[in-house]
């Protein structure tokens, strides 16, 4: 067809709906460029049927790599904490290439003030190397308990100041600076029209402050049931988090499926392995805080996928990836048909 979509027939009988809605098809659009399907009436319609029936989805997202990127005020409360604990071994750092390298080893961390001691590390031997140890897969909470105890330091000391000072930023006002939403997730939050729960290791008045001030949902608060705050270690606490929506009615009675979307590849793997947890679909967010090998790791299983941000939008206002590429918007039975499969 010379590398271009033929004119699709106006309408298609399909097993199981004898009078199947046309779909709408674009003319000579050449197969190698890419082109995602607009969201049209016939969507519209799919999803008003959807909500007809009730939700048929519900959403548990991670705040921190999935809707924000906070590493900005991490790694500036860090290197303050750092310059307030050691003021001497920081006072030489170059701040400018600490602030880099800190962001490309944020991946591994699980506490905030773990970046205290990353901020130390790195400032004291800002060699690749360093890097190199700190992102070994497995290696980080060996390392940095090694480092803290040869400073002759404490994890809570460090936690403390650490913790001081970020509260200090949200009394005044600038807790937000540097933070910013990924781009697409307000509108991709604004449009889902599933129930939604935020399920963080930040603590709860952190995640609400960021949902308000950079997520448009100033209406979810601290104490919100949607919020779900400070699990740690994520592992464990995500797995209860995840437990507990389980057993509300939209699942445990309605039959309603549930996404669980985190940047994170070792709390997905975790989850994958609960028996109790084998029907939620996992995501691994690819714009977030992973390294590529982690990424590698979530292709390779078969429980989760891997998401652009593209994927993640559509993922929360259809509740099914479509994946739609033959320049044609799905009828409204497609679209329902993905939602069952999906």
């Amino acid at each position: 067809m010379g590398g271009a979509v033929a004119i699709r027939a106006a309408a298609t009988v399909r097993a199981g709906h004898p009078r199947a809605s046309p779909r709408r098809c674009r003319l000579s659009i050449p197969r190698q460029v890419p082109w995602r399907a607009r969201q049209g009436p016939a969507r519209a319609k799919a999803r008003s049927l959807r909500a007809a029936a009730g939700p048929t989805d519900v959403f548990a997202i991670d705040v921190d790599g999935v809707l924000v990127d906070s590493e900005p005020e991490v790694t500036r409360a860090a290197i303050a904490a750092a310059t307030e604990i050691w003021p001497e071994t920081m006072a030489g750092a170059d701040e400018g290439a600490l602030r880099q390298a800190l962001r490309r080893v944020r991946p591994v961390i699980v506490k905030g003030f773990e970046a205290v001691v990353q901020a130390r590390m790195l400032a004291e031997h800002p060699a690749p190397d360093t890097e190199t140890r700190i992102l070994s897969r497995g290696a980080w909470a060996a390392v940095w308990r090694e480092a803290v105890s040869a400073w002759g330091a404490s994890a809570e000391h460090i936690d403390a100041v650490f913790g001081r000072i970020r509260d200090a930023e949200v009394a005044a006002g600038t807790y937000l600076e540097g933070q910013r939403a990924y781009p697409g997730v307000v509108g991709a939050m604004r449009e889902c029209p599933y129930p939604s729960y935020l399920v963080s290791s930040k603590s709860g008045k952190r995640v609400a402050a960021v949902l308000g001030g950079l997520v448009g949902m100033e209406g979810v608060e601290e104490g919100s049931p949607r919020v779900m705050a400070s699990l740690l270690p994520p592992e464990e606490k995500k797995v209860e988090a995840l437990r507990t929506i389980m057993s509300r009615p939209l699942i445990a009675e309605g039959g309603a499926t549930l996404h669980f979307i985190d940047d994170r590849v070792d709390t997905l793997l975790h989850a994958a392995e609960v028996p109790a947890l084998s029907d939620v679909k996992l995501y691994l967010a690819e714009w977030g805080y992973c390294t590529e090998g982690e990424r590698e790791l979530a292709r390779a299983s078969p429980r989760i996928k891997v998401l652009d941000l593209e994927a993640f939008a559509e993922l929360l206002k259809w509740g099914v990836v479509m994946g739609v590429d033959d320049g044609c918007e799905p009828t409204p039975e497609e679209v329902i048909k993905g939602v069952h499969d999906g």
